[in-house]
């Protein structure tokens, strides 16, 4: 048993949600909704690895020597990407957590 850090009652280890006070675990957070394991890999690892995969694809497709405008707004996107992938690798090695 674990007791949920908000309102202090004893719940079961495996609960997603809090009976007390309506707090629910997960690993990511968003807009007021709480994002389970399956979800985090897919839109926070997967879909970003696809896109910065894409990315390389169509930088390389483009062949142009040296960093063009283009190349650059490319680049930046790739780094946008990897910006939640670092954040959703991060929480689910940390674990779950409950969030209100």
């Amino acid at each position: 048993m674990e007791r949920c850090p908000f309102c202090r009652i004893e719940i079961d280890e495996e609960a997603t949600a809090c009976w007390g006070c309506g707090a629910t675990k997960g690993y990511i957070e968003s807009n007021g909704r709480v994002y389970g394991k399956g979800q985090t890999v897919i839109f926070g690892v997967l879909l970003p690895i696809a896109g910065m995969i894409f990315l390389i694809v169509f930088c390389d497709s483009i062949g142009i020597i040296g960093l063009s405008f283009i190349q650059a707004i490319l680049l930046g996107a790739g780094v946008l990407l990897a910006i939640p992938f670092c954040i959703s690798v991060h929480h689910l090695v940390n674990g779950a957590v409950w969030y209100r």
